[in-house]
């Protein structure tokens, strides 16, 4: 034991190093969208579904050929409408229109959206006084993402904008990394909690708040454990209690003096 205490201090990159190399990721679990807020992907997410799937109408408006509308004022018969969820069967031919709404898939025949203010519409006929270059307000099929695109990088923090896009992807679950729980352990008879007042020779106990909150993060759950007395065994006395552990993290008691006993439970 007393080796293994007298050991030379590693510089500080090789101490992280050591640490990282210690450390090996939790195995991955399927997780369902509405569970994995906050996760970290342990794979790249790859889109089962286009977005949009078909080519859609970004605007209110009429569905129209570009050649019907090359010289204006021009009047075109709308033979039938559409809107998002309810598209329409009906293929235009030269002087039709479709009356369109705001996500309706674009119908056959129909390469250029006239906003709906740019028309006037009186029955069946609506006249066409200004209308846009072929293609505007038209959002393709796959303008957001294509199927078989990766939309999620193995490693990413899902964030709620992740899970929207995931699930727009067509993705119900997706296998992430188990959120760890993490023991805070804080050596020192000198420490006291915030709410209290410190009397002579005593200190706050701000690494514990601040390890919680830096835990808490980076996609963790904070254990707190509290306060533990300089003496054999505290260690372990914290850790009855505490339940299903990951990691644990000290701060204090870390050297070799009559009082540094995290080192000496640890070893022991």
């Amino acid at each position: 034991m007393v080796s293994e205490l007298k050991k030379p201090l590693l510089p500080v990159a090789d101490a992280l190093a050591a640490i990282r190399d210690a450390i090996h990721p939790l195995p991955a679990t399927l997780t369902l969208l509405q569970d994995a807020i906050g996760r970290f992907a342990s794979e790249d997410q790859i889109a089962k579904l286009s977005h949009p799937s078909n080519a859609v109408s970004a605007m209110d408006g009429y569905g129209v050929c570009a050649t019907d509308v090359a010289k204006l004022p021009t009047e075109l018969t709308v033979i039938d409408e559409a809107a998002a969820g309810n598209p329409s069967t009906k293929k235009i031919k030269p002087g039709e229109a479709i009356r369109l709404f705001t996500g309706a898939v674009i119908p056959d025949g129909v390469d250029t959206i006239i906003l709906q203010e740019d028309t006037k519409h009186i029955g069946d006929i609506v006249t066409v006084v200004e209308a846009p270059e072929a293609g505007k307000y038209i959002r393709k099929a796959g303008q957001d993402f294509h199927q078989n695109d990766r939309v999620v990088l193995a490693g990413k923090q899902l964030t709620a904008r992740d899970i929207g896009l995931l699930a727009t992807a067509g993705i119900q679950s997706v296998k992430t990394a188990p959120t760890p729980r993490i023991a805070i352990i804080n050596s020192g008879d000198e420490l006291i909690e915030a709410e209290n007042n410190p009397n002579h020779g005593q200190l706050v106990n701000s690494n514990g708040p601040m390890l919680s909150a830096m835990i808490a993060q980076f996609g963790g759950i904070a254990v707190p454990l509290g306060r533990i007395p300089d003496r054999a065994g505290a260690v372990g006395d914290a850790l009855k209690n505490a339940g299903p552990i990951d990691l644990i993290v000290t701060t204090g008691g870390a050297s070799v003096g009559d009082h540094d006993h995290i080192i000496k439970d640890i070893i022991a």
